[in-house]
Parts: structure tokens; C-alpha cells; sequence
């Protein structure tokens, strides 16, 4: 197979750490299966996510039958030996202690009180970012991607490729409209979350993309550009209000089957 990728020369690499850039020019630019796989060859699994840096990508691939996780940050990737979706997991455990089943079904609730219409497709989202899943969030291929970190979608005859803001490029399946709703919906769970574990005073008039921190982009400034505070669904409190009825419901439940 031809190589799409040389790392640069250090004595003091991170075996667990494969730089994406090589003094300010990155070393790949577009990321597929088959790169994947070039790419785990150089580096080594690790269990560990490094939850001090904000994920762009989770990209799933195969390797001898077993389903690896390419997990894509801004300058750097990771290796992890398991499917996005445990990892999806871990993220939501470790900033918010939030279940994913019923994280799940407390965005559905508050986004339903608030007339959006009922997503097939929900993000993971905490106070930081958010990740969206480009087909069904629990099947072992799905990627995720980070909506805060889209730079711009383009197209090469009817591939539709996802342009990251480290210059990386990642095709997707999903049409370009569907895939825009799906970033509107991840980019108000993220400020639901951002909210709800947040105490600063944020005026209602602020601009959703100022409130959520989020690097300039054409596509998100274009997807926000009519979205405040205000239209966040709910209000501070609602989120942990719901998912603490729901937690109760489900400990019932289990109780009972005991």
C-alpha cells in the first residue's frame, strides 16, 4: 500500500501520540478506512482518552475483525481498541456522570416541550463540545464528529467530504442538508449543557456562537447567525430537573426486576 503519511523524526515521540503537523504543515489531509489503518500501524492502543484537549473526530475502523477507534484532536491522533460508542460513553460519565440511555431520552423530552421536532440523530454533548454521529450513534462504523470544529462541507462529484478546521478532511455519507440539522440540534444540546453547569450571568441577546465559545466558521456562523441565549431549549435547571426524574423512573424499573 502506498504511504500517505511520514512522521516526522523524534527521539522523544509519544508511542501513544501521532502528530498530525510537521513545523506548521500537516502531514495528511484526508482521512478514510484504508488511512486508518496506516496510520494505527504507526502508533500504539492506548485505553486512555485525554479529556484536557477537545476531540474533533472519532473515526471507526476494522483491523483483523476487531473494530479500532482513530480518535482525531486538534494537532495529534490516539489509537483506542474498541468502537466509538463505549467511548461516547465515557465522555458523557466523566464530565457530567450523565448515562447515555438517559441523557438521551432528557434531550428528547426537553427539546419536545420546546416544538423541535424529534431527532433520530442525537449528539453527545457536555458543557465543553459536543459530537454528532453521522449515521445510528450505537452501530460499531459510525463516525463522530465535532460540529464546532467544521470548517466548511465540499463536494467531489457525489462524495460529500467534512472539512475540519486542522485542515483534515473526512468523507461522509450523509447529505449536506441532513448533516446541517444535525449540527443546528448538537449546537443547542451544547448550550443546554453549557448552561445548565455554568453560573455566569449570560445576557439574553448574546450570540449563541459567542456563548459557546466556537472558533470562526462559514457553515456555523451561517447555521447560528439568527440563534441567542434565549433560544436555547428550556431554562437553566430544566436539563438535570428531567434527568433526574427519568434516573428515578429507570432505578424503579430496575428494582422491580430484582
Amino acid at each position: 500500500m502506498k504511504k500517505c503519511y511520514s512522521p516526522p523524526s523524534s527521539n522523544n515521540q509519544d508511542p501513544y501520540r501521532l502528530p498530525l503537523f510537521s513545523k506548521c504543515k500537516p502531514l495528511i489531509t484526508s482521512i478514510d478506512p484504508l488511512t486508518c489503518q496506516e496510520l494505527a500501524a504507526l502508533i500504539r492502543p492506548t485505553m486512555t482518552i485525554d479529556f484536557e484537549r477537545e476531540i474533533y473526530a472519532i473515526i471507526p475502523f476494522l483491523s483483523e475483525e476487531l473494530t479500532y477507534s482513530l480518535i482525531i484532536y486538534h494537532d495529534y491522533c490516539s489509537l483506542l481498541p474498541q468502537p466509538p460508542f463505549p467511548i461516547i460513553k465515557q465522555i458523557l460519565l466523566h464530565y457530567h456522570f450523565y448515562d447515555y440511555g438517559i441523557f438521551k431520552d432528557t434531550l428528547y423530552h426537553l427539546f419536545s416541550q420546546s416544538n423541535i421536532k424529534r431527532q433520530y440523530k442525537l449528539p453527545c454533548a457536555t458543557s465543553e463540545y459536543s459530537l454528532l454521529p453521522l449515521t445510528n450513534a450505537t452501530k460499531k462504523d459510525t463516525i463522530w464528529v465535532n460540529p464546532g470544529k467544521i470548517m466548511a462541507l465540499t463536494s467531489a462529484g457525489p462524495q460529500l467530504f467534512i472539512e475540519l478546521q486542522n485542515q483534515l478532511s473526512i468523507p461522509c455519507s450523509v447529505e449536506s442538508r441532513r448533516l446541517k440539522q444535525t449540527m443546528l440540534i448538537s449546537f443547542l444540546a451544547h448550550g443546554v449543557l453549557k448552561r445548565e453547569h455554568s453560573y455566569q450571568l449570560i445576557r439574553p441577546n448574546t450570540s449563541l456562537t459567542e456563548f459557546l465559545e466556537l472558533s470562526y466558521s462559514p457553515i456555523t456562523n451561517h447555521l447560528l447567525e439568527n440563534f441567542c441565549f434565549h433560544d436555547l431549549p428550556g431554562k437553566r435547571g430544566s436539563f438535570s430537573l428531567i434527568y433526574q426524574d427519568l434516573y428515578a423512573e429507570v432505578s424503579q424499573q430496575r428494582m422491580r426486576q430484582k
